[in-house]
């Protein structure tokens, strides 16, 4: 995995501990949207470790640019 792709995982994991250490509901929007922002960065990451959209090869760096 690449460091970007790290350092969203770690910003996920750390609005998902904030959540349950201050009992955020789970309908808060400015957390919903947060962690909905983390999982839109991360995805094309995690689709480049297996190589694959749409069954052709994906490279995350190209969609950057």
């Amino acid at each position: 995995m690449t460091i970007e792709y790290t350092k969203l995982e770690s910003i996920h994991s750390a609005l998902q501990e904030l959540q349950n250490k201050y009992a955020i509901p789970d309908n808060d929007v400015d957390l919903n949207n947060a962690l909905q922002f983390t999982e839109d960065l991360r995805e094309p990451h995690l689709l480049a470790k297996f190589n694959v959209v749409n069954g052709s090869r994906y490279d995350p760096e190209e969609s950057l640019t």
